[in-house]
């Protein structure tokens, strides 16, 4: 790490790299020019200097297998970057300011500098979705790790706020996104669903602060155990993961408890049946509660909609006897509430094939993926044959966008 004192840090001066202040996380994104405004809030924080690491992540520069998974539809966002500015002296924790230009400014820029990347990763008119920007970050980070390499936990801190700048700000995208549910590159769909469902409910929960930070972090991060696995298709071994993703997140210098015990916890149940160490509600962390409700739900969508166990570690009777009663009561209820509170009966809906339709009924185990009736084709033509989809049994159909209705 190089220290740059504040006193150097003036306005006009073009930062070259990512620079990130853990006492306050704060973060300004490359090709940011620093205003007034940024050096007071500095100043008002006591800081006399920051520091930036040598070994910065270049946002998918110099990945060859970056996954195609990450394309999906076009975002119209200016492509200019802009910084990215927490406020821990606010309500708030992130004010992130377009946060997803500053990632498609570098997709764009590796799609010219990276033939190979470039092959891979199919930009749509140049633009890609925050969703497939934070995949793709984080799985630029579970290569690493994957190839032996310790991480900084600071670039999955810059995750993180990601994920809550988007959950804040278009949540209704957000679950969307997750309740489509995706057979490829399973292990970071997975990691990002849980950590926007973690989001969702810590928002709900008003979780605050540094803990809002570690809960969603260490939500992101609750089966980096599966990437240090030896190869072994035996379950018993499989379910290990939990105790090597603990040894590695605990072994970071400086990392906060709370987002390191959901490795070893989010298979723990309330009653004691979980592993690794069957222990009770009581002795499970918060954090690993939170994250124990989210994986469970994201595990059930891919396992009903795609019919093989992509969650890598479970078995099929524990996916298929998964029941409410396993997990932290008030949490549990409280995360249906918030998901309900987007996917109401009867809202208006248009499904990625152009249908419009109605969803009839929400279930508690499925809350993410309604029973829809279609109203009209895609056309827009009356459908006068009653026609129910159980968006759960169906792997190609999935609710697009919510219809506003308007308002007299």
């Amino acid at each position: 790490m190089e220290e740059i004192l504040l006193t150097d840090f003036a306005p006009g001066k073009i930062i070259k790299r990512y620079i990130y202040i853990p006492e306050n996380f704060i973060v300004f994104s490359r090709y940011h020019t620093p205003t007034e405004n940024d050096i007071n809030r500095l100043k008002r924080f006591n800081l006399e200097g920051f520091f930036y690491g040598k070994d910065e992540i270049q946002f998918l520069e110099t990945s060859p297998d970056i996954p195609d998974i990450l394309i999906d539809k076009p975002d119209s966002s200016a492509m200019e970057p802009k910084s990215i500015i927490s406020q821990p002296d606010t309500e708030k924790i992130f004010e992130v300011q377009k946060q997803e230009d500053t990632i498609q400014h570098d997709v764009i820029q590796s799609e010219k500098k990276e033939d190979e990347a470039s092959q891979k990763v199919q930009l749509i008119h140049g633009e890609i979705t925050i969703y497939g920007s934070t995949v793709a970050l984080l799985h630029r980070e579970f290569s690493l790790i994957s190839k032996g390499n310790k991480i900084d936990v600071s670039r999955i801190f810059k995750i993180t706020s990601i994920i809550l700048n988007y959950v804040s700000k278009t949540k209704e995208e957000a679950l969307l996104q997750v309740s489509r549910g995706r057979s490829k590159y399973r292990l970071e769909i997975h990691s990002v669903n849980t950590g926007i469902l973690a989001a969702l409910i810590s928002y709900h929960l008003q979780v605050k602060g540094k803990d809002l930070i570690n809960v969603v972090s260490g939500a992101l991060m609750h089966d980096v155990g599966i990437l240090l696995l030896p190869n072994s298709s035996n379950i018993d071994a499989a379910k290990k993961h939990t105790l090597y993703g603990f040894q590695f997140l605990k072994s970071i210098k400086n990392i906060d408890p709370v987002l390191v015990m959901p490795s070893i916890q989010h298979h723990e149940k309330a009653h004691g049946n979980g592993y690794p160490n069957s222990i009770t509600l009581e002795n499970i962390e918060f954090s690993s509660r939170i994250t124990s409700i989210c994986d469970s739900f994201d595990n059930q969508i891919s396992f009903i909609k795609f019919g093989n166990d992509i969650s890598i570690h479970s078995t099929n009777d524990e996916l298929l006897g998964w029941k409410k009663e396993d997990f932290d009561q008030k949490i549990f209820i409280a995360s249906v509430n918030v998901i309900n509170s987007i996917f109401k009966n009867n809202s208006i809906v248009i499904l990625n094939s152009g249908e419009l339709a109605v969803i009839k009924k929400v279930g508690i185990r499925f809350p993410l993926n309604p029973v829809v009736q279609i109203i009209a084709d895609k056309n827009g033509n009356k459908v006068r044959e009653q026609k129910i989809i159980d968006l759960i049994r169906a792997k190609n159909i999935w609710i697009s966008r919510f219809v506003k209705r308007n308002v007299s």
